[in-house]
């Protein structure tokens, strides 16, 4: 290296221009090697210039500076392609993009766990006031690719959890206040089959209206297991297969010719190629909801927009996590049975279980506030605005 530094001064001192960009073209192409060098990192080299904290530390600094060609660069280099391939890295950037609008730059706090492909840092975000664990877990090949990164809430550090002591209502208000959380409701069920429900806290920090026992809690994604538990119902009765496709199980529903062959197992495992919808599109929830009068004839019309243009990635090829194939799910079962999904939910799910307070939709909306309502954690605790999905 320092024998072409020789060579890159003489030029300048000279002034000879053709020099000065081939001083320029070199030092690209320096940067380049330099940046390809940095993806590829062995565990030993990652050791030597600082280990995953300093991974982390590049992180931090894209996320901080709201940096969208560093975090894109960053995701790229260092996620695994299992993980690319089950979210594409357009839409880890995006969920990145969304979590630095909603939490504000990130500052280190405290490391909590370290090994050679652990790490946990505690984080705090100021402008909610919360405390977030930052955790990345490396692989044990080479080169470095981290498989998992996720951050989740967390205590205050210089705070000790509250002890577990006393009745399970006094357990349950400590705990509830130590967290900063409106509400929290816990059950315990014996083995006799006994149970007790406590409830502590507000269904509204606006509101202020006590919480019950018997309130109702929104539970997201577990409407992909129960419908995957109705599709399964259905298969071992005998009036659906895990190998029906769309072409032979849809009726009015244009498709795409790449959606024809996939079939239901592809759809229930994330495989089918079907849009995610993780973002909100107002203007496309409201002409799919105005299509027909009940979720059903809501669901067709979600499914012709969604399958009318080429699956991605192909079926088959890789796993991609998908609200929009669950919701087709729904609506094959629909057709497959004869009978509405929230009908199969009762009738294969709920009724056998004995689930008398289920439902669907969201417990609370400003015109109905008298069910607990969704808030953002943290030491200053938001309730959420207008959120609520359509019924399809």
């Amino acid at each position: 290296m320092s024998a072409r530094l020789r060579l890159l001064r003489g030029p300048i001192e000279s002034g000879d221009g053709l020099m000065l960009k081939r001083i320029v073209i070199c030092t690209v192409l320096l940067l380049v090697v330099h940046a390809i060098a940095k993806a590829d990192l062995t565990l030993e080299q990652m050791e030597a210039e600082g280990g995953i904290p300093a991974l982390v530390a590049v992180y931090l600094e894209a996320f901080n500076a709201e940096d969208e060609p560093g975090m894109r660069a960053f995701l790229g280099r260092h996620r695994d392609e299992e993980s690319l391939s089950r979210t594409p890295l357009d839409t880890r950037v995006s969920r990145q993009q969304q979590m630095r609008g909603m939490l504000g730059p990130l500052t280190p706090v405290q490391v909590q766990r370290s090994t050679r492909t652990d790490y946990e840092l505690v984080v705090f975000s100021e402008a909610t006031g919360t405390w977030f664990l930052l955790s990345f877990q490396a692989s044990e090949f080479d080169p470095i690719r981290f498989g998992m990164m996720g951050l989740r809430p967390a205590e205050d550090p210089a705070d000790p959890a509250p002890p577990i002591e006393g009745s399970l209502a006094e357990v349950v208000a400590a705990q509830r206040e130590a967290r900063g959380l409106p509400a929290l409701c816990v059950a315990v069920v014996d083995p006799d089959g006994a149970s007790t429900v406590v409830a502590d806290g507000v269904r509204s920090l606006e509101s202020q209206v006590p919480v019950e026992p018997g309130d109702l809690f929104h539970y997201g994604s577990i409407t992909k297991t129960i419908t995957a538990c109705v599709a399964a119902r259905l298969v071992d009765a005998g009036s659906l297969s895990f190998e029906l496709t769309l072409e032979d199980g849809l009726t009015g529903v244009w498709l795409h010719s790449g959606f024809e062959p996939v079939t239901l197992e592809q759809l229930l495992q994330h495989r089918a190629g079907v849009e995610p919808l993780l973002e909100d599109d107002p203007e496309r929830e409201k002409k799919w909801a105005k299509e027909g009068s009940s979720p059903t004839e809501q669901r067709r019309a979600m499914a012709a927009g969604l399958l009318s243009v080429p699956p991605d990635p192909a079926p088959g090829t890789a796993m991609n996590y998908s609200n929009g194939g669950y919701g087709v799910v729904g609506l094959l079962i629909d057709q497959a049975s004869g009978s509405a999904w929230e009908e199969l939910v009762q009738r294969e799910v709920a009724g056998p279980l004995g689930l008398s307070s289920w439902g669907t939709g969201w417990p609370a909306t400003p015109d109905r506030p008298d069910q607990p309502r969704g808030h953002w954690p943290g030491g200053a605790v938001q309730q959420f605005g207008v959120y609520e999905l359509p019924a399809y």
